[in-house]
């Protein structure tokens, strides 16, 4: 019935609920859990109080700034992930992970349909792909 189930992770607690339920079907179904964390692009939302655009200096290392923040939340994302998936195989369940950045509603139904969920699209709101209310305004 099932053979992959989608778990988007935030790093809440509240998140991190659904992953005992959904090894309970994995192991049931044999089903491979894919455990997805989705990270908003840092961008220019790093830019520190009282800088403005025009300083050439910080045109320069803001972006780079961006980007070095943008790989320390992707491997400290990573790194919460590993943490699940060990925890799911010691289990006995068929575990994968990834860290995405940009939208989290964008980003996994993508990653539905990557992994062949025949029936997700936009407007979807019943089927395989079910998001919560964050998911279908994010």
């Amino acid at each position: 019935m099932f053979e992959r189930i989608i778990v988007p992770l935030d790093g809440s607690r509240l998140s991190a609920q659904a992953v005992p339920f959904a090894a309970e079907v994995g192991k049931r179904f044999d089903a491979e859990i894919i455990l997805v964390r989705v990270l908003p692009p840092v961008g220019l939302s790093f830019v520190p109080q009282g800088t403005t655009t025009d300083d050439p200096v910080a045109t320069d290392i803001i972006p780079q700034e961006a980007r070095m923040k943008d790989v320390d939340n992707a491997s400290n994302a990573k790194r919460y992930l590993m943490n699940w998936a060990a925890s799911l195989k010691a289990q006995g369940v068929k575990v994968s992970y990834q860290v995405t950045i940009g939208s989290p509603a964008k980003s996994i139904l993508e990653l539905a349909q990557a992994q062949g969920f025949s029936d997700c699209d936009d407007e979807s709101r019943t089927g395989r792909i079910q998001t919560g209310d964050y998911g279908q305004r994010g």
